[in-house]
């Protein structure tokens, strides 16, 4: 018996939805973070010593850590236009998918992004270490506030 059109739509939606709902533990999204990583204990403070952007979280959990003088920070490796992953390229951070570039502190300079790309709220654990909470993105009027950085000696 052939399958009416209307038969086919319908079949085929389901599996879309089936597709789009499936999920394993420890499955990661598309931006390759995984999504029960919520603190993320980044080592020693003395592992940032030199300033510059460090990239050892960029696939892991999509984010670079920062120093700028004596400030330390986490910032967002996701594009702020398609949620591309950013790479690093003189100093600055460049979309790979569009383009777009992004000053170390996460500034637009060339679109088509149009956001500054986010920071994540970063504390000292009792270790001396560094720990970046993922659930705690904070948007660029936000920088103020003592959890968007630390300011370290030396």
């Amino acid at each position: 018996m052939p399958i009416t059109r209307r038969q086919l739509i319908v079949l085929g939606g389901t599996f879309v939805l089936a597709g789009c709902s499936a999920s394993r533990p420890g499955d990661q999204n598309e931006t390759g973070v995984r999504p029960e990583a919520i603190a993320v204990d980044a080592g020693p403070l003395a592992d940032y010593a030199a300033p510059g952007i460090y990239g050892q979280f960029r696939t892991s959990h999509a984010f670079f850590i920062v120093r700028e003088g004596n400030s330390l920070f986490a910032q967002s490796a996701i594009c702020t236009h398609r949620d591309c992953l950013l790479s690093r390229s003189d100093g600055r951070f460049r979309c790979r998918c569009h383009g777009s570039t992004f000053t170390a502190d996460g500034h637009v300079t060339r679109g088509p992004a149009r956001w500054d790309l986010p920071r994540y709220a970063v504390e000292k654990n009792a270790a001396g270490h560094l720990v970046v909470h993922l659930d705690r993105p904070l948007v660029p009027h936000e920088f103020d506030r003592p959890d968007s950085k630390l300011l370290i000696r030396g």
